[in-house]
């Protein structure tokens, strides 16, 4: 019924399942039946769930993706798969995302020490060879960057400071993997910098039509993780 309805009248569809298990099937179900780019999987940040407070990497640029679906979406659909610990997470507010968010396009003159600067305040880190988000480096006219809202890296070829081309390429065999005409580079959601404001994930997606399997259950455990952080921070206090 979900598919019917986000193919007929578009829109943005948070689908709220039990647990990370249940959402995770439900989106790789939705595959079969829907475009895979307008299909997104919305985990917790955290390795198993926020109570643990161990953060997840991969999580992070899935959250991130998702972010930056949402803050470009105009027309068409978005399906976006999660579960109660994954949304109880406070997320980036849309317009701070927006102010933060570096856009690159192939052609404009951009200076490097102008790019690298923006990452740093965005939370990156300058390494050798990048192979994990939040990571760039620079060798001579070449700047390699991973984006915290993407599962490859981008090169940036220049000439002075003209951006000749952008490519995504392997971290594993380094080539390439396709060529694009734009980027956009987003920091880290999570650096304390850039999350001066707050709102959940529901008032990022606006107008959204919200899908429950369970409604009481999804409150109950809502409840039941408010009360073991709130456990959590006593004990540590």
């Amino acid at each position: 019924f979900c598919v019917n309805v986000a193919l007929d009248a578009g829109g943005v569809h948070l689908v709220i399942a039990d647990d990370r298990d249940e959402a995770a099937y439900f989106y790789n179900d939705l595959y079969g039946f829907l475009d895979p780019e307008r299909v997104f999987f919305f985990p917790t940040a955290y390795k198993r769930s926020i109570e643990y407070n161990k953060e997840d990497p991969s999580g992070l640029v899935q959250r991130s993706t998702v972010l930056n679906a949402l803050k470009n979406h105009t027309d068409g659909y978005l399906v976006v798969c999660t579960y109660p610990e994954a949304i109880l997470e406070k997320v980036v507010t849309a317009n701070k995302l927006r102010e933060n968010t570096l856009k690159i396009t192939a052609g404009e003159k951009l200076p490097i020490p102008f790019i690298a600067e923006v990452l740093q305040k965005y939370n990156f880190t300058k390494v050798d060879f990048v192979y994990e988000p939040g990571q760039y480096s620079v060798r001579g006219g070449i700047i390699d960057i991973f984006s915290f809202s993407d599962n490859k890296p981008y090169r940036l070829d220049f000439f002075d400071d003209e951006i000749e081309s952008i490519r995504q390429f392997d971290i594993g065999t380094q080539l390439s993997v396709g060529k694009v005409d734009a980027l956009e580079i987003l920091p880290d959601t999570k650096n304390t910098a850039i999350a001066t404001e707050v709102e959940s994930l529901m008032k990022f997606a606006g107008d959204a039509v919200l899908w429950v399997n369970d409604y009481e259950y999804m409150l109950k455990r809502f409840a039941d993780i408010r009360v073991k952080l709130l456990h959590d921070m006593a004990d540590r206090g």
